[in-house]
């Protein structure tokens, strides 16, 4: 059936006044049902009461009791009636009593996050809201006009709207007969799909309650929002929610939103058979070591009942088809020798593809450019890989063509020989574990070490024996700080004596990239109006990434500048991810104060002016 747009048009008006004549009379109908009884208790009772059981809060002696205000109570009718007076109580302030210094609000926080992704992704299109909208000594105009809009203008849909456009569609698709494309060609609503997670049939689905799946789409369903670096592995991670602005830091000004890739079923490489014969204790009576599987009737005997019992169980077979039966008994919360028998079925022998033995082919010495040179690494985190076939030109690998080391989140096989090496340290009574550079590849390429790779010295804590030295950052291990008042404002103060390398905590904030032309000189607008500046660039070759510990921080926020420092900073990579640990640098006293020297580049632009909490402190 063809409809021109005129026709599309009336209906889009009917479809808008029947949706509103509905509404009001819903919305009527529910905030009448929020209505209480007129005889509710009166809400002046308790008040009287409680100045009945205080009645010399009531004392009408005035001048005996000093300066008074009085008390009223209002009751449904808005009267008001004198209930009685209320005595003033005069504190005496010590004259030595100094006010507090100046402090901005500040979150408390144990790990950087990232800024809300409206402030990075549209920082050079749309203003999100206006800062300081009530304090008349801020550039508000200046600093607006550096966007091209306001948040409020752009891309808000009202949720009516897209009622009303979902069901448009669907009257022009289900009665009318038309097509998605010849809706979308008609312009009167919104694209109906522009991918397949956009568009307004993507975004109404949102509401509904997600349809039953299995395991392995589950997984990657949730997979946008799952963090699996190792510093997170949790939902709704605020530390990678934009994780890599690929390319964005040195080859182009655009960044670009790159999520891990998707996770793929696994190829079986073992045979039922292999399982039942490779080494282990049983895991108890029910172990399907114990199986006899001649046995007339046992491996057709075997049924549930529940058909989703099953399906988790090929959901997990997808994800690792070699797992012992022993622990897929446990994930599965059924007996072993079930869960052998019904693996049997899923993955009979004839379907497991044994690998050909192939002759090693000579590996050439891999150099790689994420190798520490200096002091501090120099190059720009790339996302993760996700091809199929090893990590080389013909599968279009990143990691590859930029000499990177594979990450553990990289979708290649386990045995990639770019993924890193974990140390196999052990304890040393002269430097402990971990701190011999010579030996340990951890130390040596300043980073921490890995929970997963590094199994000699136990970085993982499994035996609780030897603690790793290089896992600081991980584990959270610092020296305790007191906050008080310092040399100027509010400083930070060693709790005990502390020994040269002593870790005190790391810099933590919201990260914040200025990606875009203006975005220094927008931060410039805010410092310069608080008078404080919590900026420090999270590494020397990417001063696009900054960490602000303005709005959200930890106690090293705190430490004030002095040309004759006690502490320095150290660029520590921590699972693929930069941090900013603060070190001791020379023997501290207890009750001390710390101090940092902030560098060049801190005082570069304004080296004369003066800020609270920050200022340059002459030792």
């Amino acid at each position: 059936m063809h409809i021109n747009r005129g026709v599309a048009l009336s209906m889009r008006n009917d479809v808008f006044h029947q949706f509103y004549a509905w509404e009001q009379e819903d919305a009527r109908a529910r905030i009448l049902s929020l209505a209480v009884d007129g005889d509710g208790d009166d809400d002046n009772d308790e008040f009287d009461v409680y100045f009945e059981n205080n009645a010399w809060l009531l004392d009408a002696d005035a001048e005996a009791t000093g300066e008074t205000f009085p008390v009223r109570s209002y009751d449904e009718g808005g009267m008001s009636t004198l209930s009685g007076t209320v005595p003033c109580i005069e504190i005496p302030v010590p004259e030595d009593f100094e006010p507090h210094p100046p402090y901005l609000t500040c979150s408390p926080a144990s790990r950087s996050i990232e800024k809300d992704s409206y402030d990075m992704t549209l920082s050079a299109e749309c203003l999100p809201f206006l800062p300081f909208a009530n304090d008349p000594t801020f550039p508000l105009a200046e600093y607006a006009k550096r966007y091209e809009s306001f948040e409020w203008q752009v891309d808000f849909v009202d949720p009516d709207v897209k009622v009303i456009e979902i069901e448009v569609a669907r009257r022009l698709h289900c009665e009318a007969g038309l097509s998605l494309n010849a809706i979308d060609e008609l312009k009167i609503i919104r694209p109906t799909r522009l991918s397949h997670d956009s568009g307004l049939i993507w975004d109404t689905f949102q509401r509904k309650l997600p349809c039953e799946n299995n395991l392995l789409n589950e997984i990657n369903r949730f997979r946008p929002q799952f963090c699996p670096n190792m510093n997170c592995i949790h939902l709704a991670c605020k530390v990678h929610q934009c994780e890599f602005f690929f390319e964005c830091l040195d080859l182009s000004n655009e960044s670009v939103l790159v999520e891990y890739p998707p996770i793929n079923p696994v190829t079986p490489t073992k045979t039922n058979q292999s399982l039942k014969l490779q080494q282990g204790a049983p895991c108890g009576p029910d172990c399907y070591r114990h199986l006899d599987e001649s046995q007339d009737g046992m491996m057709e005997g075997v049924q549930w009942t529940d058909p989703e019992d099953e399906e988790f169980l090929h959901g997990v077979l997808k994800l690792d088809p070699d797992i012992s039966p022993c622990a897929l008994a446990v994930i599965c919360r059924k007996r072993c020798f079930e869960v052998y028998i019904y693996r049997t079925r899923i993955i009979p022998d004839e379907k497991v593809i044994m690998d050909e033995a192939e002759e090693p082919r000579r590996q050439r010495r891999l150099v790689f450019y994420d190798d520490p040179t200096d002091e501090s690494p120099t190059y720009v985190p790339i996302p993760p890989c996700g091809h199929p076939g090893p990590c080389d030109a013909n599968s279009n690998c990143q990691c590859y063509f930029k000499s990177h080391h594979c990450q553990r989140n990289c979708r290649c096989c386990v045995t990639c020989p770019r993924r890193r090496k974990g140390c196999n340290c052990t304890h040393d009574k002269k430097t402990g574990l971990c701190m011999n550079a010579e030996t340990c590849i951890c130390l040596a390429g300043e980073r921490e070490c890995d929970p997963e790779l590094c199994l000699g010295c136990d970085a993982r804590g499994a035996e609780y024996q030897n603690e790793c030295e290089k896992m600081t950052l991980q584990r959270q291990r610092y020296a305790y700080l007191e906050i008080k008042r310092g040399a100027f404002g509010l400083g930070a103060f060693a709790k005990r004596e502390m020994k040269p390398e002593t870790k005190i905590g790391e810099y933590v904030g919201e990260i914040i990239y200025l990606n875009f032309d203006g975005a220094q000189d927008l931060n410039k607008l805010i410092h310069n109006h608080t008078g404080v500046n919590y900026v420090f660039e999270a590494n020397a070759s990417d001063s696009l990434r900054t960490i602000d510990a303005g709005r959200l921080g930890n106690e090293t926020r705190y430490l004030n500048h002095s040309k004759k420092p006690n502490c320095y900073t150290r660029l520590k990579l921590v699972n693929g991810e930069y941090r900013l640990l603060f070190i001791i640098d020379k023997k501290v006293k207890k009750n001390q104060e710390l101090f940092l020297d902030y560098g060049k580049a801190y005082w570069k632009e304004e080296p004369d002016e003066e800020g609270d909490g920050n200022e340059m402190i002459e030792d």
